[in-house]
């Protein structure tokens, strides 16, 4: 059995290599794909094509440089061949299903895509209302025509109606439990007081986060900030502005996080909302104790005052509670470990892909 995997609309292996997520997907999705299906082919918007990823997974590229939406309609027809020997079409994510509906209205192939995020609201919270429209016509119209759909919590599932849930399966993101781990371990540099990782745009909140901190007493005002976005240099002016020492940068390959995440004392998302966020998950499984804002998605994996606190989006709540995690080690102690444990029973990838890959064979 063959299986094709779409990339979402305009990703591409090169930019996975730049910001360090090729590593992600090499140690998680292509490693468990590769040992359950003969071939695996991975579309991309990029030019690269032709790689041998691993023995039996090819990287398929974009070699006419086509617009990424005008790429997205017509890849079937492109990489008819290669299509034609997929038994299995799997999108990645709602935006990478489109090239696969195509392929199921040409070849009648069964398709399968996650659905981990909710592209409307953040296309709303842009004041975007056009695509926003377009999203939410495409999340039913995907549901409608796929043959199964992977949400990644309980609210995005039942954002679907009754009639379509015999289609809705409930599979969560993993973390690798034995690469995200505790280390203890000495360290030449003093650890920082907070760790934020992810895009540096409005919905992160990031400056939210960083006037939290700037309420912390000067010694503790220290944050080790991973990721890129439009807000970097307004966050960077501020940090000077408020006297917080922030240590960025702008990637990390994801097989080192884990060091950076056991330099912090604590993780911190405040995020607007958030779909099922892997840096939460990786957090807590190295031990971490975690700050969230009280909002959907981070709310789905955090129990308050159990694996970790949820707050307000205000910096009074935020600092408030930086402040008692320092100050009672105890609590933080308590947090972090039983963040791991809930890793561990829940969100372990052995058992995650386990759940996908079955999933897929049994829709053949």
């Amino acid at each position: 059995m063959n299986l094709g995997v779409f990339l979402a609309i305009g990703e591409s292996w090169e930019e996975f290599e730049r910001n360090g997520q090729d590593t992600l997907l090499l140690n998680n999705n292509l490693k468990y794909y590769a040992r359950a299906f003969t071939k695996v082919f991975v579309f991309s918007y990029g030019v690269k094509s032709s790689i041998h990823i691993q023995p039996n997974v090819f990287l398929v590229g974009n070699r006419f440089g086509l617009h990424r939406f005008v790429y997205a309609l017509l890849l079937p027809l492109i990489h008819y061949r290669l299509v034609r020997r997929c038994d299995v079409l799997r999108g990645m994510q709602l935006t990478g299903v489109l090239p696969c509906l195509a392929g199921k209205v040409l070849f009648g192939k069964k398709i399968v895509f996650n659905y981990g995020y909710d592209y409307r609201k953040a296309a709303r919270s842009r004041n975007q209302v056009f695509r926003a429209w377009l999203f939410l016509c495409l999340k039913y119209l995907a549901a409608y025509l796929a043959d199964a759909v992977i949400a990644t919590t309980k609210r995005l599932k039942y954002s679907y109606p009754p009639y379509l849930q015999n289609k809705i399966y409930l599979i969560p993101n993993g973390v690798d439990t034995h690469l995200f781990c505790p280390q203890i371990q000495k360290r030449v540099y003093k650890k920082a007081t907070a760790i934020f990782v992810g895009r540096l745009e409005a919905q992160k909140n990031p400056e939210l986060l960083l006037n939290s901190i700037a309420r912390l007493s000067k010694i503790n005002r220290q944050l080790l900030l991973i990721g890129s976005g439009t807000l970097k240099n307004k966050l960077l002016d501020l940090a000077r502005k408020f006297k917080v020492k922030v240590t960025y940068y702008a990637s990390i390959p994801h097989h080192e996080l884990p060091m950076y995440y056991n330099q912090a004392r604590i993780f911190m998302l405040v995020s607007q909302f958030e779909g099922h966020p892997k840096a939460l998950l990786e957090a807590m499984s190295c031990g971490l104790p975690v700050i969230g804002t009280d909002v959907e998605g981070i709310n789905d994996v955090i129990i308050p005052n159990f694996n970790g606190l949820l707050v307000k989006q205000t910096v009074k709540d935020i600092s408030q509670k930086l402040k008692l995690l320092l100050r009672n080690k105890y609590l933080a102690r308590k947090l972090g470990n039983n963040a791991r444990k809930t890793i561990i029973e829940k969100y372990d990838t052995d058992v995650t892909w386990e759940k996908e890959i079955r999933l897929l064979k049994n829709i053949i």
